[in-house]
């Protein structure tokens, strides 16, 4: 007080027995205006009278940093970290960063007024789920603080996974696709374990698969090599950055297909446009086995008519043999000789396919495609036995005609030469008569 009064904080020094007209006072308050005041005193111990020095304020009181103890607790959306207590402190700042920089830039924080409190929790706002946080702890005191301490990085744990809205997709007879919800996990680091049995509770003595995501995916996995009608159930958990596992989820169970005891065709071809006049085509039907007992042989028959409805032409014939061990065919193939022979000309020769497996069970296509054959040339009609009158100009009209009753006719064309019975067109080259492709005369 500028006055000095017996009820305000005060401290007298005294330089007795002699020294420096100077002073220093410690255990002040920090943030304070002291009033000072000076007396001299003489060899008698008589004292003059006080004179005002002035007055000053106080620095703040500086504190120290606080020694960090260690994290002791990590949740999915909070981390608990310790320290020693701090002489002077009235409370401490525990903040999250995702920065290591120091002074941090706050993402969550965690305030505490009482001195002695050794630990806080940094959860306002929430922190991610399975994300790598950098915390720092300061101390605070009367309108100061200490510089912030840093603890080593630490994450947040992953959240338990949820069950997908659809769970299994691609079901097969040896595959099955299973999804789930990351449940707020970020995907591009969260790892997962999913495990297959045939166990509902996942015991020793069943079939297991054990697939892992790492080091990073989406949330699905992909089980192959499955055996066919057969249960699997799954579960899944997730790992955080720091290797800490959630527990599992059950993700449910579903069945593979059966195993197909037959072959399947796969028809890739509808027709034979082209009318062939050898057996130069070549056909897009291919073939797979699901058994287990691989493809074995695949053969074709012809017939005229459709739906099996009429007598075969020639029955099925071996086509290709000594497939296994292949469980898949698919490189186009030609007809064999035989059956091309056997096919008639000018109508459409039906074909059907027939795959046979290791177990002797055949699959059939009927009419798989058709085959258009023609291998004879078109039939000449000469009507015209000769012209023995010299003609000055071209337009006469001759007598010759041209059939064709399978494929039509693609030309219809005449030549000149001097040679009888020679054809050579070595007068007038071979030139087209008319526009008769795809008729018949």
């Amino acid at each position: 007080a500028s006055d000095f009064n017996e009820f305000a904080s005060s401290v007298t020094f005294s330089t007795a027995p002699a020294g420096t007209p100077s002073a220093t006072f410690t255990g002040l308050s920090g943030l304070t205006n002291y009033f000072f005041r000076v007396a001299a005193v003489n060899n008698n111990g008589l004292a003059s009278a006080f004179v005002n020095l002035g007055s000053v304020v106080t620095n703040l009181n500086a504190l120290p940093a606080p020694v960090i103890g260690g994290i002791s607790q990590v949740n999915v959306s909070s981390i608990t970290a310790s320290w020693s207590l701090v002489a002077g402190a009235t409370g401490y700042t525990l903040v999250a960063s995702a920065l290591p920089a120091n002074p941090p830039v706050s993402i969550a924080a965690s305030t505490t007024p009482v001195g002695e409190v050794v630990s806080a929790t940094a959860l306002a706002p929430a922190l991610n789920p399975n994300t790598t946080y950098y915390l720092f702890v300061r101390a605070n005191g009367d309108q100061v603080s200490s510089p912030y301490t840093a603890y080593p990085a630490t994450s947040t744990l992953a959240n338990i996974p949820a069950t997908a809205v659809s769970t299994f997709s691609g079901v097969s007879v040896t595959s099955i696709s299973v999804n789930w919800s990351a449940n707020g996990n970020p995907l591009s680091i969260t790892t997962y374990t999913v495990q297959l049995s045939t166990a509902s509770d996942f015991n020793t003595f069943a079939t297991s698969m054990t697939f892992s995501t790492a080091p990073a995916g989406a949330p699905s996995a992909a089980f192959t090599g499955l055996t066919g009608g057969t249960t699997y159930y799954f579960r899944v958990r997730a790992l955080n950055n720091n290797g800490l596992l959630t527990a599992f989820v059950s993700l449910g169970s579903t069945a593979t297909m059966p195993t197909p005891l037959f072959s399947m065709i796969t028809n890739a071809q509808t027709g034979d446009a082209a009318w062939r006049r050898s057996n130069t085509g070549l056909y897009n039907v291919s073939f797979l086995d699901a058994s287990g007992f691989h493809l074995d042989k695949f053969q074709v028959k012809a017939s005229t008519t459709a739906a099996g409805q009429g007598s075969d032409l020639i029955g099925f014939t071996d086509t290709v043999t000594g497939l296994s061990p292949s469980d898949t065919y698919n490189t186009p193939w030609p007809l064999p000789a035989a059956v091309f022979d056997a096919m008639i000309e000018g109508v459409t020769n039906y074909v059907s396919v027939r795959v046979i497996n290791g177990l002797g069970n055949a699959t059939t296509l009927q009419d798989a495609f058709y085959v258009q054959k023609d291998t004879t040339a078109p039939n000449m009609v000469n009507g015209q036995a000769g012209d023995s009158t010299v003609r000055a100009a071209a337009g006469t009209t001759y007598d010759v005609k041209a059939f064709d009753s399978s494929s039509g006719l693609a030309a219809f064309q005449y030549s000149a030469s001097l040679t009888p019975a020679t054809g050579n067109a070595a007068l007038i080259t071979w030139t087209d008569i008319a526009a008769v492709a795809n008729s018949t005369s």
